[in-house]
């Protein structure tokens, strides 16, 4: 399993241009209906990257990326399984042999009833663990509380992303024992979900 990642802040008026010249007629069509710039410039950041690992971590050159209906990316031309997040300025994607999902999430205060509404006992008790905040309080800029709920909500949006189903009921899935890889770029969370 490959991955990166990719700032669009970073991505240059030239370096854009160039890697939308490369993209077929309908992914150039799927990138100039969004309205907004970002939006634009995340979408192709996600082609370019995920080209960039085929070519140079498995010598695919020649696969292109498809949409199904239901949105999921998949590879046309290559036995490999992809998936793609984005949150602000931050895209980033994996490739793998076996099925995966990615997804980040920039780490800022939460409401604590998001925990109850869409995580599992356990996955609250790893959450809240030794941790001062009353149920009463609001919201929670706790770090530890926070990096650990974020550990749980990227890996509940990856799983389906794996699943290729669309996020569903959170609370159907324990993440805690999933195979999980999780790593930090600023203060995003990225976490990659793949079957065993």
């Amino acid at each position: 399993m490959e991955w990166s990642y990719c700032d669009i802040r970073d991505l240059s008026q030239k370096e854009y241009d160039s890697i939308y010249q490369s993209l077929t007629p309908s992914r150039k069509e799927h990138i100039d209906r969004f309205l907004r710039e970002d939006d634009r410039k995340r979408s192709l950041a996600g082609e370019y990257i995920i080209k960039k690992l085929l070519s140079d971590k498995f010598g695919i050159t020649d696969a292109s990326i498809e949409r199904l209906p239901n949105g999921r990316p998949i590879l046309n031309g290559a036995n490999l399984f992809i998936s793609i997040s984005h949150c602000d300025d931050i895209v980033v994607c994996a490739v793998s042999e076996k099925e995966t999902g990615i997804d980040t999430e920039r780490i800022k205060p939460i409401k604590l009833s998001l925990i109850k509404r869409f995580c599992v006992t356990e996955e609250k008790e790893y959450i809240l663990k030794n941790s001062p905040y009353s149920k009463t309080l609001p919201y929670c800029d706790d770090k530890e509380i926070l990096d650990r709920f974020y550990e749980i909500w990227t890996a509940k949006e990856a799983y389906f992303k794996m699943l290729g189903t669309g996020i569903k009921d959170l609370k159907s899935v324990n993440v805690l024992n999933l195979k999980r890889t999780k790593f930090y770029i600023n203060d995003y969370l990225m976490q990659i979900v793949s079957k065993e």
